[in-house]
């Protein structure tokens, strides 16, 4: 059972555009929630876990895998003061902020999720075990969520986290092995780039970034063999861009799609496969999902099927 957490500092920012439903949280407005790398948490996570409700996207609320912290654990002894103070206890190597995360700054933001849905940096007020917080990627929430970590280490969470956030806390901290840790972070970027269409932010809606299309992703009898190969080709690739990476990938994926060509070419026939080619007309994508569908494969070709299937059903649900 692997398990995200979804913090104070994880938002990149809020949608006023359409508001999410109140929450016992919320101190005033109730803006939605937009989260980074949305379909790699689906990809990795068994269980989604946020601190608050109101730091979930509207349409991920209801969702049988996804938690809350304060809902699951309404008694929990967490100190008021400490979770306010929490930037005087948790030493962090640096600070950062959307200018350093990204070359447009703050501008960068709206073209990630959407031009028209009004979105904002500013959070409100939010009523957490009776402390008055906030969600923004900034290193006094970074220092709230780290504390959150230590409180309830018993999960064994893993923090979420984004751009900016990694800049201020990518480094050894006493305490936080196993759930704060520049591997995991590596590993759902690249999750999200390979297993996400270009746009996926098309999928979704001005609500959150759930789509039906994600539930045959996660229930994929392939995902395992996916996050198994993601965890050790992470350690092979080292310092390694996302972007040559991705590209790595995609030439990978090609040549298993002439591999698959040739090996359908003896179990059916040219007009057979003629048909499936054309019905598909997706390329290498659509040829490897559908060979892997058909018979078994060796273990770095299944998670090369789980891609396609995944980027192919994704398709076919936003048409």
């Amino acid at each position: 059972m692997r398990r995200c957490l979804i913090g104070f500092s994880t938002p990149l920012g809020y949608g006023y555009s359409v508001q999410a439903s109140k929450t016992k949280n919320d101190l005033n407005s109730s803006p939605n929630p937009f989260l980074m790398g949305s379909v790699g948490i689906f990809t990795l996570y068994d269980e989604i876990w946020f601190t608050c409700e109101s730091l979930c996207p509207e349409n991920m609320r209801k969702l049988p895998y996804v938690k809350f912290l304060d809902v699951e654990y309404p008694s929990e002894s967490v100190s008021v003061g400490d979770l306010e103070c929490a930037a005087e206890f948790v030493e962090l190597p640096r600070d950062a902020s959307y200018n350093d995360a990204f070359e447009e700054g703050y501008r960068a933001i709206p073209s990630m999720f959407g031009e028209n849905l009004a979105i904002d940096n500013h959070t409100h007020g939010l009523d957490y075990y009776g402390a008055n917080l906030g969600g923004n990627p900034t290193s006094k929430n970074l220092a709230v969520d780290l504390m959150i970590l230590r409180v309830f280490a018993r999960l064994d969470l893993e923090l979420i986290l984004n751009p900016i956030t990694s800049l201020i806390g990518l480094a050894d901290l006493d305490g936080t092995s196993g759930f704060f840790n520049e591997k995991a972070y590596r590993e759902l970027r690249l999750a999200d780039r390979l297993v996400s269409l270009e746009n996926s932010r098309n999928l979704s809606s001005p609500n959150g970034p759930y789509h039906e299309s994600l539930e045959y992703i996660r229930n994929d009898r392939m995902i395992k063999d996916f996050r198994k190969w993601l965890c050790r080709s992470t350690d092979r690739w080292g310092n390694r861009t996302i972007s040559d990476i991705e590209a790595e990938v995609d030439g990978q994926l090609e040549e298993l799609q002439l591999r698959c060509l040739d090996q359908w070419g003896s179990q059916f026939t040219i007009k057979q496969l003629g048909v499936d080619l054309i019905k598909g007309a997706l390329g290498p994508l659509y040829t490897i999902a559908e060979f892997g569908g058909r018979q078994a494969v060796a273990r770095e070709q299944k998670a090369f099927t789980f891609m396609a299937r995944s980027q192919r059903r994704q398709r076919r649900r936003r048409k």
